[in-house]
């Protein structure tokens, strides 16, 4: 008994050591954060070097959550590891011989733990001498940056609410570090404790890991409107062109003859309309007044009735959300250039009111058929991602 005695005694001191040396890993964080503070000082004068700092940045913050992460593997060791020691002292009085050979595993295991924070503290240093460096060369470039002060000012607020949250979540988790070691002392006495410790760390995990999974679903929003909008400019680009193309057909053969429009220009509104490139025959048609010959109200009301029967084919068939996306996005687009040519060619006082005013309804329900389509599109991703999260948490545990 008086060898367990003096082991605990001398566990205590060791614990008492792993104590001070939180300690001094508190003091160098905050000489960190001094040192922070300073580079965002000096941060408000930079504008050239703005990708170089990015990058910099992107590594500390690399670095950081890196020990942020190897602190938390410490913790979860050392809470198993104190598991352990209860199941060992609960033998105590029976088995003498056992209990030494445990607290001196209990005592490599702390030395085990002292290293890591060694190691972590050396971490530290490291990326403090890395900043160090880098307010050296900022200091060489400070001159050249002052003259895009204004560009930038906008930027370096960002960053600088950026890395005030980052040290707040820092702090934060500092103190949640000492929170755990102060529960760990207790937990010592009762291993149920711990066990519920370890099943709310679990349930922030998990947490955490449902709001970077709605980050990736807005990002993916994000993205699917970008193509949308490439497309469509893509489309109108085309149109543009072929536009361009055909006018410049149309002056060439004006030049060669005198008066009256030609038959090889009715041909071409002709072909226009048969390959459904019907926004340009009706430009064509009033820029050279051929009204006689062609109805631009029939040919916009039919390629208006077209596109609606195409979307209602594919929203009412059994397609993927894709699809229907895609097919209302093109009748919206259609619309929306049916009413201004409309607008365009001074068509207003021939064209139906009352179609005219239905284009923009039709419009409406198809931007909420467009977010209902989304919607579903996004439920299957997260059900997928729900699916995929949950097989990587069996894995682990």
């Amino acid at each position: 008994m008086e060898k367990l005695t003096q082991s605990l005694r001398s566990f205590e001191q060791q614990r008492g050591d792993i104590g001070k040396t939180l300690e001094d890993l508190q003091s160098i964080f905050n000489e960190l954060v001094e040192r922070e503070k300073e580079i965002l000082t000096e941060e408000k004068r930079m504008k050239d070097q703005e990708l170089k700092f990015k990058i910099e940045y992107g590594r500390i913050s690399e670095l950081k959550e890196s020990q942020l992460k190897k602190v938390e593997a410490s913790i979860h060791n050392c809470l198993k590891e104190l598991s352990l020691k209860e199941e060992e002292f609960n033998v105590v009085a029976s088995k003498t011989k056992l209990e030494e050979q445990r607290l001196e595993a209990i005592q490599n295991s702390v030395k085990e733990c002292s290293c890591q924070l060694e190691s972590e503290k050396k971490e530290l240093e490291y990326v403090k001498a890395f900043k160090e460096n880098n307010l050296a060369s900022l200091k060489k470039t400070m001159v050249a940056l002052e003259k895009k002060k204004v560009e930038l000012e906008s930027i370096i607020q960002l960053q600088e609410e950026e890395m005030e949250s980052r040290l707040k979540e820092l702090e934060l988790m500092e103190k949640h570090v000492q929170d755990i070691l102060k529960e760990a002392q207790l937990k010592e006495k009762s291993a149920s404790s711990a066990r519920k410790f370890v099943a709310e760390a679990q349930k922030n995990i998990d947490q955490h890991q449902q709001k970077e999974l709605e980050f990736e679903i807005k990002v993916d929003e994000f993205q699917r409107r970008l193509q949308q909008f490439e497309l469509e400019k893509s489309a109108w680009l085309a149109e543009k062109n072929k536009m361009v193309g055909v006018v410049v057909k149309i002056e060439q053969q004006q030049e060669t003859r005198s008066k009256g429009p030609l038959p090889d220009v009715e041909v071409s509104i002709q072909n226009l309309i048969e390959i459904e490139e019907v926004i340009h025959a009706v430009k064509l048609i009033c820029q050279l007044k051929l009204t006689n010959k062609f109805s631009p109200v029939s040919l916009l009301l039919d390629y208006i009735k077209n596109s609606e029967n195409q979307t209602s084919i594919v929203c009412r068939g059994k397609r993927s959300n894709k699809d229907k996306i895609k097919a209302a996005n093109k009748e919206i687009a259609i619309l929306k250039a049916v009413k201004n040519c409309i607008q365009d060619c001074n068509l207003e006082s021939v064209f139906p009111k009352v179609k005219f005013y239905q284009l923009g309804q039709r419009c409406i329900e198809l931007e909420q058929k467009l977010e209902l389509y989304s919607l579903q599109e996004q439920s299957g991703k997260r059900k997928k991602d729900d699916s995929i999260v949950g097989q990587r948490i069996k894995i682990k545990y």
